[in-house]
């Protein structure tokens, strides 16, 4: 604005504040901040912002160094896909693509380092340690000795592959946990180089450490850095999605990994391990998984605002495909308030009747948790009960609260009407006087007949009791339920239905139901139960599994084998051998022979290689059973 004073014209400029902003305010030896949500271009000039669907030419750095990743070949680059993570955009990636930094990391031929990455993998291919083909999701851009890469290897294992700059020491370590291709991972790589002597690496999987070991203590400075490709190989990549990129040339703190990880959770609605507390950039705990929280730490997710972390998260949910609720329109967000759930993980197939009795006659059995810090005004809570069996009536759905923590039948909260739109159910709720730090909240239903929510599966078992197996099953209430079914699966979990029980219908007394199964399978088998509503909707147990070893209804000789030849008899006339398949010690399948001809009940198989002599495995199927035997070959 401008003012006159005494002829002299005065130009009062009001500053913007601005903030100094890194991953969880971990800014020191930062080197590389890629985030989807910002910086996103599809020219080298960074004048025209990336469009949702087209190709994404620059990524900027949101570091000090100005490192950005860049990609001049229209037919290589990534594609701009906008609301892809609790309400952010990603890059799509198809194995081809990729995109180049433009300076190195610096990080030195001594020097410790850290590298977090958010991604989403929807396919991936299986390859050896030392080899460069597979899918490469950090590679360096063209060929040198040194690596700082990160790949998937083996069977289904994240890897980071390193190698000095003289070229040896190809190898790094490999995860316990497998590849995970349905959610978005947080995957923390790192070298810790202590001395000349000492040096270790590893990778941290969602906040937890996944391995650590003894690494080279050679020079491995790292290369040039490519995102979601390898060097030469065109379709060694990544096909999938990055939102976010973080590289530090120093070992991060347990405190500041923690930071930001917990920045990176809230943000994506990713839940971390269970050992992680959640934190925001002061260090202050905003999600306490191993303290009061603790056995409510399934898809975790919240609102919150921190500004040194350029955290403004004002929409969010669970990640996770049960994730139930979305939390939106937060009417009072200022820097360090957060709104935070997470739930037991109980099955929304199964009900409790942990309820008053005369206003809400049933609730589901999954409840959520709260940890408030500050206050985050009025806000709107939406379920999505879509994987809860039954009809709804939105006038006989509740909110349910419990403040004591003595349950939900004493309503010391008063139940809470909402709005049911399909089958999404929503309450508008103002947080301070509504929901409170350390509230436990579920939903609940004043009428079993037009909403019915789940049976309620107390206990389920198999037993065997020669020559049968037993199932047995207990339900403490049953709401419109129709009929069990008994499902049966060999070790290929092929179900089958074994026999039915008629349900109670709607019930609160308990329930004991129990199924005969005179036709097991020998080995290893599963049994599950189908619940049918009335309406037809089914939902399924967990499934059991038992073992019966040895077999009076066939026998195998000779046992041993000393030429090419052994026998299989059945012991009952109405029997029928259909295959046979021979397994070495470590389960590797030898030979499969599918059987169409027979003499009476004997079965004669030639071995069709020679085999060493040891101990091998026989498996037998037959009249919708199957059978381990034991044979010794000489």
């Amino acid at each position: 604005m401008k003012l006159s004073l005494q002829g002299v014209i005065l130009i009062l400029l009001v500053p913007t504040l601005l903030y100094s902003q890194s991953p969880g305010n971990v800014s020191g030896n930062l080197r590389w901040w890629l985030k989807s949500n910002v910086g996103t271009f599809r020219n080298a000039a960074k004048t025209q912002v990336a469009l949702n669907g087209g190709n994404l030419f620059t990524w900027d750095d949101q570091s000090t160094v100005s490192n950005d990743a860049v990609n001049a070949t229209a037919g290589t680059r990534p594609i701009y896909r906008t609301g892809f993570i609790n309400g952010y955009p990603a890059l799509e990636f198809d194995g081809t693509k990729f995109l180049d930094a433009s300076v190195g990391p610096g990080v030195g031929r001594t020097q410790s380092f850290d590298m977090v990455l958010v991604f989403k993998l929807n396919t991936f291919q299986t390859t050896g340690g030392n080899d460069g083909v597979g899918t490469f999701i950090i590679d360096r851009a063209s060929v040198t000795d040194s690596l700082m890469s990160f790949k998937i290897v083996n069977t289904n294992k994240y890897f980071y592959q390193r190698r000095q700059n003289d070229g040896s020491n190809l190898g790094g370590p490999v995860s316990s946990t497998p590849v995970n291709i349905t959610s978005f991972v947080i995957i923390d790589y790192f070298r810790n180089w202590a001395s000349a002597a000492s040096s270790t690496e590893g990778i941290y999987l969602n906040g937890a450490l996944e391995v650590s070991q003894a690494g080279p203590t050679g020079n491995m400075g790292a290369p040039l850095l490519r995102i979601g490709r390898h060097a030469t190989d065109a379709t060694a990549g990544t096909d999938g999605f990055f939102t976010e990129v973080a590289l530090y040339n120093t070992n991060l703190s347990a405190p500041n990994r923690q930071r930001i990880h917990s920045y990176l959770g809230i943000k994506y609605g990713i839940t971390l391990n269970s050992t992680i507390n959640y934190v925001k950039s002061d260090g202050t705990v905003i999600y306490p998984s191993t303290g009061s929280h603790s056995g409510y730490v399934a898809d975790i997710a919240g609102l919150g605002r921190d500004d040194n972390s350029g955290l403004l998260q004002s929409t969010s949910r669970s990640q996770n495909t049960n994730y139930v609720i979305t939390a939106t329109g937060a009417s009072s967000l200022d820097n360090g308030d957060f709104f935070i759930w997470g739930s037991n993980n109980l099955s929304l197939a199964s009900g409790s009747t942990d309820v008053d009795g005369t206003l809400i006659k049933t609730r589901l059995a999954r409840v959520w948790k709260v940890a408030e810090t500050n206050e985050v005004g009025t806000l709107t809570l939406s379920f999505d009960l879509s994987a809860v069996p039954g009809a709804k009536v939105g006038s006989d759905l509740r909110l349910l609260i419990d403040r004591d923590g003595d349950g939900f039948a004493d309503n010391d909260q008063t139940p809470i009407t909402g709005t049911l739109v399909g089958s999404i159910f929503s309450v508008t709720t103002a947080a301070t006087t509504t929901l409170q730090n350390g509230d436990f909240f579920t939903i609940g239903s004043t009428n079993t007949s037009t909403t019915p929510l789940p049976v309620e599966l107390a206990d389920f078992k198999v037993t065997y009791e020669h020559p049968d197996v037993v199932a047995s099953w207990r339900t403490t209430s049953e709401i419109n339920n129709e009929y069990f079914i008994l499902e049966r699966a060999g070790e290929d979990l092929s179900f089958t239905d074994i026999a039915q029980r008629r349900g109670a219908g709607t019930t609160t007394l308990p329930r004991n139901y129990s199924v005969v199964d005179d036709s097991p399978f020998y080995g290893k088998s599963y049994y599950r139960l189908k619940q049918t509503d009335f309406d037809g909707r089914a939902t399924y147990s967990s499934p059991r599994h038992i073992f019966i070893e040895g077999n009076d209804e066939l026998s195998i000789y000779p046992n041993p084998v000393v030429e090419g030849t052994f026998k299989v008899k059945l012991n009952q006339p109405r029997f029928q051998l259909t295959e046979l398949e021979i397994f070495d010690q470590q389960g590797k399948s030898l030979q499969q022979d599918v059987v169409t001809e027979r003499d009476l009940n004997l079965y004669t198989f030639d071995l069709k290689k020679r085999l060493p002599s040891g101990l091998y495995i026989v498996r037998v199927r037959y009249n919708g059973r199957q059978a381990f035997l034991k044979l010794a070959i000489r």
